[in-house]
């Protein structure tokens, strides 16, 4: 699943898991006889290998053992992954960039996806206030690549609701919000992207908080929403057609997307000024 991405492109644990396989390879064990002797499974070493699980130290150090590594890939899995992304975040990070359509609500801040580095270093710093410059750094680093997907040659296609709340929240300055929403009218441009606001004025939204919808093709489709500093996606059939529902109604009862970027001009116009 990897192969599929640059090495640029990967999280931290699709990057471990991609040089996990190749060593894996390289000393011709297979994921099976790889599972037994560090005793896990076939399923769970072909996970970490694509990244979508977090190994755990027992499977490290395993692997280490069995390649007669010598602490090396450990070494290697504390300077990849540690510390950038928490790791409830990581699942999603693996699946956003394979999703052939990508649905967001945003309330009070933007989607990561289409946020600019000072919008994203401003809302980072405002998180975590006693943070390492070079740490806030490396997470808007990180950010950055997301937008990556979108400069694909085949796209996924975006669909962003934006509650007018998350355009009028000054993050950062009245400079970053104005060159943020120019950014935003700019995307809104694409083909492939379609943007709607939801007014003040509207009616009472169908949710409260924000969320994403990612369709993987296949009728496959998860959701992922936060609270409380936790990550939750879930493929359920029943959270996925609740949750595809409402993003429907938000849809319905926002600005046709005509009308909601000249409401983001609008508001440009007001930040520069």
């Amino acid at each position: 699943m990897n192969d599929e991405l640059e090495p640029q492109d990967m999280n931290p644990l699709q990057a471990f898991g991609t040089d996990l396989g190749e060593i894996r390879k390289a000393r011709r064990i297979t994921m099976k006889a790889l599972g037994l002797a560090v005793g896990y499974s076939e399923s769970y070493v072909s996970k970490v290998e694509a990244g979508q699980v977090k190994p755990s130290p027992v499977f490290v150090e395993g692997c280490d053992r069995v390649f007669g590594t010598g602490g090396m890939i450990g070494r290697n899995f504390q300077r990849m992954v540690t510390g950038v992304s928490p790791t409830w975040f990581e699942p999603f990070l693996t699946l956003e960039p394979q999703a052939i359509r990508v649905s967001d609500y945003s309330t009070a801040f933007l989607t990561g996806l289409v946020q600019t580095s000072a919008y994203a270093e401003a809302a980072f710093r405002g998180a975590h206030p006693h943070e390492a410059a070079d740490h806030i750094a490396a997470r808007v680093e990180e950010r950055m690549k997301r937008r990556k997907i979108l400069e694909r040659p085949s796209p996924p296609l975006v669909w962003l609701v934006i509650h007018e709340a998350a355009l009028r929240m000054t993050v950062g300055s009245s400079a970053v919000m104005a060159d943020q929403l120019e950014w935003l009218a700019e995307l809104a441009q694409a083909p492939h992207v379609t943007l709607q606001v939801y007014p003040f004025q509207g009616a009472v939204p169908a949710s409260g908080l924000p969320f994403t919808l990612l369709d993987m093709g296949r009728d496959t489709t998860y959701h992922y929403a936060e609270s409380a500093g936790r990550g939750h996606i879930s493929d359920a059939t029943e959270d996925v057609r609740h949750w595809t529902a409402v993003y429907e109604r938000l849809c319905a009862e926002a600005e046709p997307p005509a009308r909601s970027v000249r409401l983001i001009t609008k508001i440009i116009e007001e930040y520069r000024t």
